[in-house]
């Protein structure tokens, strides 16, 4: 019996090749050792084509490795004979599954039924896009979008998928969809001629064909898994052509992804550099821990009897209403009885040998008090006496000029500001003073004035009081000038995150700016402040105006002004600033001293010209509330602030009595 290679389509029908009609793909490979006389009739129309029967006898052998492989049988070398891989398909398998195979050993009698190579066969280059994928869905590829760099591709697929249907002639359902189309065969001039048309099915028993089809062999699992891996794969092709199209938005996520890991990479090493300085940043070490010169000071003991004596005189200062009205007028009674007060209170000091004393300007006192080493550089402490106007009816609660004593607190106008330090100033004291030094080209190493005080409390979240010394007119810039000294120096008295912004203002300063300017006691720390009428800035401050209010109409006049004065040094070789330092630290220990910034002026500006180291503070305790009452109703202070006001100045004095600052040390050094 032969047997016989049998493709059956669903839905193909049967008709005349010679008309174009559609017919089956039969395709039949006889054995002729076996066949019968019957069967050699059915293929007398046959014809033995040496290429078919070597690709039919390829096909043979390759099912029979699969064969030997799906039942797990090593294989023979390559180049073994077709009778090795049979005999061990019979050893091992069976031998009817043997047979299948052994009938084709001979080449030269294999015959093939075939048409002409591409007799007939459909173009498909004749179909539009659309066309081409149905052709394809029709054969169960799902392709993907046919464009011009596919096309080829696409056609060169669906012509092997109908030469492998009969070499060249589709079948019913194909035929339909090509005459569909409308797609001409190629040599369709040729139709009728027995060359160019496709054989009819061999006939059996009833007229119908014979289906002897080749057995099934199970799959290797190797095969199994190539086949499941191809079912996934999807062609290059279309690959290549989907990054193509994307390729735009590709690169824009891969820049977006370079920008988010750089942000994120800047990020972290900020934050780190951040945390570093936030670990190790105490300015308030320094000097502190130092070996200083002079290691022991006279302490001031005040006993009672002094004590209420020192309070007296006090409140004697404070009735005297010394008021200046104004730059040019001054209560000037008040002022020549202020005189005669200080020459009651302290004759020695006017009298003494060691202290030479000027009267100024007919109100201004200038004491001098040389050394024993006149190489060395003058320091000059610097107040005034007279004070702004009050009025008993703006509030307070005790007179103005009546020094009353109310729970421990001293009322007065001038107990802040500024009778408590015992010096004076003003237009005419100051200039008039300031020229007389310059006349004997006295140059002064730094000037302490009133300024800032010791501040418990006020800044909310500092550990522990905080004493500022003012050191210049406020910058235009916050983070830019000595406002950021202010904030590292009490950056380790706060918690987190505080310490954390507060330590790094080369990068948080605009963030802290922000917070600043909110609130109107913090806003002149950020800008220069200014009214309707008055502004209290430099002269700078002018030209900003005139382009601001834009206006022809506006006059604008400069009354009085400068430029801001020059920020003071306060670093460790800094010696006005360190001794005062020290005084402070001495006193209260607690205390974080740090340099400030003074909003307003005081008559120290005229010495601008003797030392590039202004300081303005006194040790003055300004709880919540108090910073108000500067220059406001109810001045006081406390009768123990006013005691350690003279223990302060009397240290202050001893601490300057050496020749140079020590060498600092850390904390570390200390261990």
């Amino acid at each position: 019996m032969p047997y016989s290679f049998q493709r059956r389509d669903a839905g193909e029908g049967q008709g005349d090749v010679g008309k174009g009609t559609p017919h089956h793909l039969d395709t039949h490979l006889v054995d002729n050792h076996r066949s019968s006389k019957n069967a050699a009739t059915r293929t007398r129309e046959t014809t033995t084509t040496p290429t078919a029967t070597k690709a039919w006898v390829k096909a043979g052998g390759q099912r029979l490795k699969s064969d030997l492989v799906a039942h797990n049988v090593a294989l023979p070398p390559a180049k073994s004979r077709k009778e090795v891989y049979v005999e061990l398909h019979l050893k091992h398998i069976d031998q009817k599954n043997a047979a299948d195979f052994s009938s084709d050993e001979d080449e030269d009698q294999v015959q093939y039924v075939a048409d002409e190579e591409d007799a007939g066969m459909p173009d498909p280059r004749g179909l539009t896009d659309d066309d081409l994928m149905a052709a394809l869905l029709e054969h169960g590829v799902n392709a993907g979008p046919i464009v011009a760099s596919t096309r080829a591709v696409y056609e060169k697929k669906l012509r092997k998928l109908l030469q492998s249907d009969g070499r060249g002639c589709p079948n019913g359902v194909e035929q339909g969809v090509l005459k569909k189309k409308g797609i001409n065969r190629r040599n369709q001039h040729n139709q009728g001629a027995t060359s160019a048309t496709c054989r009819r099915p061999i006939k059996g028993a009833a007229g119908r064909p014979v289906q002897y089809m080749y057995p099934d062999t199970p799959a290797s699992p190797t095969t199994l898994e190539r086949r499941e891996v191809e079912r996934r794969l999807v062609p290059v092709q279309i690959q290549i052509m989907t990054m193509t199209d994307s390729g735009t938005k590709f690169k824009i996520f891969k820049c977006l992804k370079i920008i988010i890991s750089s942000l994120l990479i800047a990020a972290l090493l900020l934050f780190t550099i951040a945390s570093v300085r936030t670990l190790s940043l105490d300015v308030n070490v320094g000097l502190k821990l130092a070996r200083w010169e002079k290691t022991s000071n006279i302490s001031l003991v005040i006993d009672d009897p002094q004590r209420e004596q020192l309070l007296a005189r006090f409140k004697e200062a404070i009735r005297i209403p010394t008021v200046s009205f104004s730059g040019e007028e001054s209560n000037t009674t008040a002022l020549l009885e202020f005189d005669s007060f200080l020459r009651k209170a302290f004759p020695t000091v006017f009298s003494s040998s060691l202290v030479r004393h000027e009267l100024v300007a007919n109100y201004s006192h200038l004491f001098w008090v040389p050394g024993l080493q006149s190489d060395l550089v003058p320091y000059l402490l610097l107040a005034h006496i007279d004070v702004v106007p009050a009025s008993e009816s703006d509030g307070w609660e005790a007179p103005p000029f009546s020094a009353k004593e109310i729970d421990g607190f001293i009322y007065g106008r001038g107990t802040i500001d500024d009778k408590g330090a015992l010096m004076v100033g003003g237009y005419k004291g100051a200039m008039n003073i300031v020229r007389l030094l310059k006349q004997r080209g006295v140059q002064l190493s730094f000037v302490l004035d009133e300024g800032l005080a010791v501040l418990d409390g006020v800044i909310s979240g500092l550990e522990g009081p905080a004493a500022l010394l003012e050191e210049n007119p406020m910058p235009r810039l916050f983070g830019q000038g000595p406002e950021r000294g202010t904030f590292e120096h009490l950056a380790h008295k706060f918690g987190l995150p505080m310490k954390f912004i507060m330590s790094n203002l080369w990068l948080f300063a605009p963030l802290l700016g922000r917070v600043l300017e909110r609130k109107p006691d913090t806003n002149a720390f950020v800008r220069t402040t200014t009214a309707v009428t008055m502004f209290n800035a430099g002269v700078k401050v002018l030209e900003l105006i005139r382009s601001t209010v834009g206006d022809q109409r506006v006059k604008l006049e400069l009354v009085d002004g400068f430029d801001p004065l020059p920020v003071s040094s306060m670093d460790e070789a800094a010696f006005g600033y360190q001794i005062i330092k020290k005084t402070v630290l001495d006193m209260f220990p607690t205390v974080t001293v740090a340099p400030g910034i003074c909003i307003g002026n005081t008559d120290s500006r005229h010495f601008k010209d003797l030392t590039n180291d202004i300081y303005r503070f006194a040790p003055i305790w300004f709880k919540p509330g108090d910073a108000q009452r500067f220059h406001g109703i109810n001045e006081r202070i406390s009768k123990k602030n006013y005691e350690e006001l003279v223990v302060f100045y009397f240290s202050l004095i001893q601490n300057c009595d050496i020749q140079k600052l020590p060498t600092p040390h850390g904390s570390i050094h200390e261990l």
